[in-house]
């Protein structure tokens, strides 16, 4: 966090809240149970958007 606040972009990332970017992998299966479920993604954020993770389509927030 230090870092973060030192560059200004500590109201942008950081933590995941509302109005702030966050890349989040979702998956479909708990990797805790199996580190091998770690490649059971099921959609991707990045930046604020949502994406399909085998089209890459935008699911949300939508055109």
């Amino acid at each position: 966090m230090k870092l973060i606040k030192g560059i200004g972009r500590d109201a942008e990332i950081g933590t995941l809240e509302a109005g702030k970017y966050a890349d989040i992998l979702i998956l479909e299966k708990n990797p805790l149970e199996n580190i091998q479920n770690t490649t059971s993604l099921l959609y991707v954020m990045k930046n604020g958007r949502l994406y399909d993770d085998e089209t890459l389509k935008e699911i949300w927030p939508g055109k």
